[in-house]
């Protein structure tokens, strides 16, 4: 009952806001450039659609636009030049945040008699031509529970499924998360996430924060030449440039911390400054009982980012700094002694993830039709996994010992050149150093001895070069054709991956796509200098190579409304495998850690299956986006036999929405709402339920052969937005799981001394997030 009471207290609160009603306004300024020469278009079109009266101006003669007075709300703007392609942006504008833009047109080879409608959601690398989508730190403030994570928010895009409840370690069309990218402004980067697993690309939540997010990239396959070392998905993310004109200020409260952020030029309009800072409050909620996510785990985090962008006197050369670290701590406590069963129980657990990258990043344009963008950076990642077993005389013995660190500097320069008003060619060189430091200690707790199982310094050196041409022959076809080159000099690897891609435009409004690629990835680090006998058998592991063949056919509506469906095949080679016939291991159902047994690379995998969406663009303050996904993902074990991967589930569904309402004015209530459903990811049974072990008795001989129970969850978000003259605030709860079903987990079991049986864990049930956010 106490529950239900929290709404009148709310509405109580809120409405001395609703009574309060003002005509505000905001200013939208920005540039407008040629997107491969960086010169300024003069006299581009800027409009803003969707009022009564259609308001307008031209860009000057450095390509810079201002309209001033514009009302509050959700607004249409579109940019248009004579040969180029038009541009639109549809958000919603607040009283306190100016609309800073800096857009970059492509020319339009040819037209159709009528207008060519282009999906808003199309991805800023124009070279990811399929399986991608453009996210925007707007869109996570209205997709429910997504706790302003792109892992998170990930999981309502087609194809893409959750690994657990309480970690953001994404599956993408039957891939491990250790085949996703992180990339961020146009370098690869270290696991972006809090509490962090060594050999992992997941982790709890990442350390970006909305405030400083800008405009980034998705893209769950087909990807194009610039990418590499992947096989699963890739996130391209870019930091925003702060406010050049004015100071701006954002502060969020909520259950998951504090966050703070300022922005606005410097003195002498040099340039300008965005900074962020992330402070957890959950070592606060740990302490007064509440644990998010699990009833013995204790965690905090704290990370900090910042963006300066340094203005020249010649506008063809840009330069930013930039930069974000993290700190998490992650500590789980053993359970009381009378509910001592298995090894678990008596167990504790302490995880630390650090990372941190500085970078620097130039824009340089040529008169020649041509740019060339460098960024260089220092990164680094510092991992720490202890177990310790306790006695019930409260004696403590570490039994596990895992230190990862890594320092790492990465260069990366992409040439774009326009050869003719129709070829584009773009090549460029990304080389990375870096030097590792790895121990793992183990003790056996039958006889007390220790073994090393790692003990490693070393550097590693990696250099990918790649080119892409792309072609638009006409306004109905457009090739793209590269390559990706990866040399790895631990194992001296090296492999030359084509990228193909053809799209064809059968309407104004219809495209066919055909991409296909050759992709290699790199296994996790720490695997190949286990010891075993004073020997490294994995040292020389051959990279995992996988082949992606996909087909999109995409179809936009002209009221906001695009049907995509996509059929895939993925097939995967040199998969790291046991060496002995009775077993079914494979590095494809590997999660988290480094594996410490010897391997070949004798494995195969294959994905393949349908991806159906329809989506609503926000417009009209309503949204949505319906996603179905037909998998089959299967691996090759050593002993010659296909088996289901663990992240086989058949059948994966999500239904994720929002409606807005317009109160008084420039006020706004929310309703948002996330559907997920998975139909039963595959499962190894157990040997015998009633075998009471200190280790889970899975009977490995029939490798995913069962599944898990049904997944579904429904999430809900209820906000509501108050624009004040220059300042305004956005109070919201979100609920995950606000039906409280028990879902359970296809891997982790506990044993119930009440039954006398192995039963499976549960994931999370309801839990509350609220939020309160102003901006001034």
């Amino acid at each position: 009952m106490k529950k239900i009471k929290i709404l009148p207290i709310l509405l109580l609160i809120l409405i001395p806001f609703f009574l309060c009603a003002q005509n505000l306004t905001q200013t939208i300024r920005g540039t407008v450039k040629d997107a491969t020469s960086g010169e300024p278009l003069i006299g581009a079109a800027i409009q803003i659609l969707d009022l009564q009266t259609t308001i307008g101006t031209i860009t000057d003669v450095n390509g810079i636009f201002l309209l001033a007075n514009i009302p509050v709300g959700q607004r249409t703007l579109e940019i248009s030049y004579i040969g180029y392609e038009t541009f639109a942006k549809n958000d919603v504008l607040n009283s306190a945040k100016e609309w800073n833009l800096d857009i970059e047109l492509n020319p339009q080879i040819e037209t159709f008699d009528v207008v060519i409608i282009t999906p808003p959601k199309e991805p800023l690398n124009q070279t990811l031509v399929v399986s991608s989508r453009l996210i925007s730190p707007e869109e996570s403030e209205r997709f429910p529970t997504s706790a302003n994570d792109p892992g998170r928010m990930a999981l309502s895009f087609p194809g893409v499924q959750l690994s657990k409840d309480n970690e953001n370690a994404i599956v993408v069309r039957g891939n491990n998360s250790i085949g996703l990218l992180w990339r961020l402004e146009g370098v690869d980067i270290p696991n972006p996430n809090h509490f962090a697993r060594i050999g992992s690309n997941g982790g709890g939540i990442t350390v970006f924060s909305a405030s400083i997010l800008g405009e980034s990239d998705f893209s769950s396959g087909g990807f194009s030449a610039e990418y590499g070392d992947v096989f699963s998905g890739v996130f391209d993310m870019n930091f925003r440039k702060g406010n050049t004109e004015n100071r701006e200020y954002t502060i969020r409260a909520g259950m998951l911390g504090l966050d703070i952020s300022t922005e606005g030029p410097f003195k002498n309009k040099s340039g300008s400054y965005l900074f962020n800072y992330r402070y957890s409050t959950l070592g606060i909620l740990n302490d007064l009982g509440l644990h998010l996510v699990g009833e013995r785990v204790d965690n905090t985090f704290q990370d900090l980012s910042f963006s300066i962008f340094l203005k020249q006197k010649k506008q063809q050369v840009q330069n930013k700094i930039w930069g974000i670290g993290g700190l998490s701590k992650e500590t789980e406590s053993i359970k009381d002694l009378e509910d001592w069963i298995a090894i678990g129980d008596s167990t504790s657990r302490e995880v630390q993830s650090d990372m941190g990258v500085l970078g620097w990043t130039q824009n340089r344009y040529f008169k020649n039709q041509s740019s060339l963008k460098t960024t260089l950076a220092l990164s680094g990642q510092n991992l720490v996994k202890k177990n310790n077993i306790h006695n019930r005389e409260n004696e403590t013995q570490l039994i596990n010992d895992q230190h990862f660190t890594t320092n790492g500097l990465t260069l990366h320069s992409i040439y774009k050149t326009q050869l003719s008003k129709k070829i584009q060619l773009k090549t460029g060189l990304q080389a990375s150093l870096k030097w590792h430091d790895i121990q793992y200690d183990s003790l056996r707790v039958s006889d007390g001895s220790k073994r090393i199982l790692m003990d490693e310094k070393s550097q590693i050196n990696m250099v990918q070069p790649h080119a892409q041409l792309i072609w638009k022959f006409n306004a109905r076809w457009t090739f793209n054709g590269g390559f990706h080159a990866q040399y790895y000099d631990l194992n001296e690897d090296f492999s030359l991956d084509p990228r193909l891609s053809v799209i064809h435009r059968l309407t104004e409004k219809q495209t066919l796509t055909l991409a296909m690629g050759r992709y290699t990835k790199n296994i996790p680090i720490g695997t190949h200098f286990v010891i075993i006998n004073d020997q490294q058998p994995n040292r020389n592991l051959a990279s995992i190579i996988a082949h992606h063949f996909i087909l999109s056919y995409n179809h936009v509506f002209e009221k906001g409304f695009q049907f995509r469906t996509e059929l895939y095949f993925q097939g995967l080679k040199d998969v790291p495998v046991g060496t002995q016939n009775e077993q079914t291991f494979s590095y494809i159902n590997v999660v988290e850690g480094f594996v410490t047994e010897p391997l070949h690379n004798l494995g195969k995998g294959r994905n393949y299956g349908l991806d159906i969406s329809l989506e609503k663009y926000f417009r009209n303050q309503l949204f949505f986006l319906l996603n179905a996904s037909i998998i089959e993902s299967k691996y090759k074990a050593y002993n010659g036999n296909w088996y289901n991967t663990q992240f086989n589930s058949k059948l994966a569904a999500s239904f994720t929405g929002g409606k807005e309402w317009k109160i008084k004015n420039a006020n706004f209530f929310q309703l948002g709402w996330k559907g997920l459903l998975n139909i039963g990811q595959a499962s190894t049974p157990l040997i015998d339920e009633t075998i009471k072990e200190d280790e889970t008795p899975y009977d490995w001989s029939q490798a995913y052969a069962d599944n898990a129970p049904t997944y579904y969850r429904i999430d809900i978000r209820l906000a509501f937005r108050k624009n004040k003259p220059n300042s305004s605030f956005l109070l919201a709860l979100d609920l995950q799981n606000v039906t409280n079903r028990i879902n359970k987990r296809p891997f982790g079991w506990n044993f119930s001394k009440e039954n006398e049986i192995w039963q499976r864990s549960n994931q999370a049930g309801l839990i509350p997030i609220l939020s309160f956010k102003i901006d001034f």
